[in-house]
């Protein structure tokens, strides 16, 4: 049977226990059918593998956020959803901020995914936060730090083109993913510039938007860019970065 669109969005795997807190009336029957196994419980007493809490605002995040953490096994996947800007619902949630009660507690956003017209879940998992952070500290560092504010362009931009992009911070490089993994940053010492590389199917090559060299290291990749000034993310770049979205 053909698992729902929004399991695999949230990762609901095989087998897992999902747990909904403060959901909306009809959500759970969303989620259906889930994967071989998977089941939907209502009993807070066993932890589960996925908890999913719905928060109008920071109010009902302080209430819940314990239990949800609670309930959930050690290695478990936590989603809270907050209302998007155009649902209409007042609230003092968004991507960037509100989360302080969960942040204080260790726990760290790392993908944001759109359930509905009404309703955006961010994915959190806990104790990631200071290795994310070392690991781009650690790609930008000494010489490299100068390609910082290229990369910060890039990622900004990621930011306006949706929200459902998993930014995946590795030891040498940033991978973006939607459905799949649309491009990748990369910083270079010799010479000194950020390798932007991107998957668009069937573009041809031009000048600039290199065809993908065979020691770039990224199978996804068919193209790649050099940027080594934060001017050159500019409307030409951003476009080729929308294309590899949509696409993916």
């Amino acid at each position: 049977m053909e698992i729902s669109s929004l399991a695999k969005k949230l990762q609901i795997k095989p087998g897992q226990t999902v747990l909904v807190i403060n959901g909306p009336v009809g959500y759970t029957d969303l989620l259906k059918p889930l994967p071989a196994g998977a089941v939907l419980v209502t009993d807070k007493a066993s932890p589960c593998d996925v908890v999913h809490l719905f928060a109008t605002d920071s109010r009902d995040l302080h209430r819940y956020a314990g239990p949800a953490v609670a309930a959930l096994k050690t290695d478990g996947t936590l989603w809270v959803s907050f209302p998007k800007g155009s649902s209409g619902i007042k609230t003092d949630l968004s991507r960037d901020a509100g989360w302080e009660v969960l942040a204080d507690a260790g726990w760290e956003a790392v993908r944001l995914v759109a359930v509905d017209d009404t309703w955006s879940a961010v994915r959190f998992r806990q104790g990631v936060g200071r290795d994310t952070i070392d690991l781009l500290e650690q790609q930008f560092g000494g010489a490299k730090a100068t390609l910082r504010p290229i990369y910060d362009r890039v990622a900004a931009t990621m930011k306006t083109l949706g929200d459902d992009i998993e930014v995946g911070i590795r030891t040498t490089y940033v991978a973006f993913s939607r459905r799949q993994q649309f491009a990748v940053c990369k910083a270079k010492m010799r010479p000194l510039q950020l390798e932007l590389g991107l998957r668009l199917v069937d573009r041809p090559a031009t000048a600039r938007l290199e065809s993908v060299p065979r020691n770039f290291g990224a199978s996804s990749a068919t193209h790649v860019v050099v940027l080594r000034q934060p001017e050159d993310v500019d409307d030409a770049v951003r476009g080729w970065l929308r294309a590899a979205y949509d696409q993916a």
